[in-house]
């Protein structure tokens, strides 16, 4: 469980869904790529090396016409379509992590060169400190974001006040961003670093799975409100279900 410990801090019942999807996927790669033998190994290789040389394009163009689907049916229905949906996502994330690990071992200095969504995050926070943009404009680029992002009891920061907001800001007031590139500038590049580039496709990936654990979110909130539950994350994935 270290991978999703650290993933997702002290996660609640529900939250633990989301633990077993991730697992699932862990388990189908690590099963795919722990397989003994050279020419396992071998076919393991080719297959990292072709990905982070030319097929993470896939991934990238996957995410960048990538938009959370509008789902119909009760609830419930909703839930079980987002789960889904965070489950084909993740699987792509996990896949690039691994082609990221292989690329690091390969790379002398593995420095990310590009801007990254989450140093993007932290430039939005500063901006927000210093009165350059509103919580509106804050809150449409990184309001489905959260501290402890991926546990679904976790308020979004387009939920928190604008004090709130304003006090976490607070900490980044002196972030220097020393990097004037974003990943899509840099993928155009004729040289280019594959280890910069899996990193920024982990940090997209990243910023949209977690526009569908906002989705979730939203939706367990909607339960808890029809249901007149007291703690809707206290339930795990079943008891949810059971209540429709």
């Amino acid at each position: 469980m270290t991978y999703t410990d650290e993933l997702i801090k002290n996660p609640s019942n529900i939250t633990k869904h989301l633990i077993e999807i991730i697992l699932k996927i862990d388990k189908k790669y690590n099963d795919e790529f722990n397989k003994k033998g050279f020419i396992n190994k071998l076919k393991r290789d080719v297959k990292l090396n072709y990905y982070a040389k030319e097929d993470y394009n896939k991934f990238y163009s996957f995410l960048i016409l990538y938009n959370v689907a509008i789902h119909t049916g009760s609830n419930i229905e909703k839930i079980k379509k987002y789960f889904q949906e965070f489950e084909i996502i993740y699987d792509k994330i996990i896949f690039n992590n691994l082609a990221l690990v292989s690329e690091s071992i390969k790379t002398k200095k593995a420095i990310c060169q590009i801007i990254t969504m989450e140093e993007l995050k932290i430039q939005y926070f500063k901006k927000i400190y210093m009165n350059k943009i509103s919580k509106f404009e804050f809150d449409k680029k990184f309001g489905h974001y959260g501290l402890n992002p991926y546990e679904l009891s976790e308020k979004r920061f387009e939920e928190y006040s604008k004090k709130e907001l304003m006090k976490l800001a607070s900490l980044s007031k002196n972030f220097e961003l020393n990097k004037n590139i974003k990943l899509d500038d840099y993928i155009k590049k004729k040289k280019k670093d594959n280890f910069s580039i899996l990193v920024g496709l982990r940090e997209l990936g990243k910023y949209k799975a977690l526009l569908i654990i906002k989705e979730i979110r939203n939706i367990l909130l909607n339960i808890e409100k029809e249901k007149n539950i007291n703690n809707i994350f206290s339930l795990n994935y079943n008891e949810i279900d059971s209540l429709y």
